[in-house]
């Protein structure tokens, strides 16, 4: 409730707390990526369209820093409900292929830019339903630390 209230100061508050190597960390991985895609991408409800204007440049700084093990989590986030509940709505849609395409642009590992690209290439307003591809799940076998 009123999160846009809220988001600024929090964002402001972890980007303050980041260890100086820029390193989350592995423990606290999954959650990290989690929270910052949800507010990256937004609910897409509002005249903001469900992000946070003012914490946006906190979350762009966040995801710039994503490492393979981030962009790992977050293909991984695809299986989680909660993460992907806002997909099928239009501008979510929009946000997170977006995010796929910044992070394709930061790895070198083939089988993860084939993941990601799925996730472009998905119909519209149904990357909700990717996880549960045959196509996804061969591309992301040979990742390491993606446990489908």
């Amino acid at each position: 409730m009123n999160n846009f209230y809220n988001e600024y100061t929090h964002a402001k508050s972890l980007h303050e707390t980041l260890p100086v190597s820029g390193t989350i960390p592995k423990a606290a991985r999954n959650s990290w990526v989690k929270v910052i895609g949800l507010c990256y991408i937004g609910n897409g409800h509002g005249y903001r369209e469900g992000v946070d204007e003012s914490a946006l440049s906190y979350y762009e700084t966040f995801v710039d820093s994503f490492s393979e093990a981030e962009i790992i989590e977050f293909l991984k986030l695809l299986e989680d409900a909660e993460f992907t509940s806002a997909l099928s709505i239009t501008k979510p849609d929009e946000r997170i292929r977006n995010l796929a395409h910044q992070l394709y642009k930061k790895v070198s590992n083939v089988h993860i830019k084939n993941a990601l690209n799925l996730l472009i290439e998905a119909p519209p307003r149904k990357i909700d339903l990717l996880f549960q591809s045959t196509q996804f799940k061969d591309a992301v076998k040979h990742i390491p630390d993606f446990n489908v």
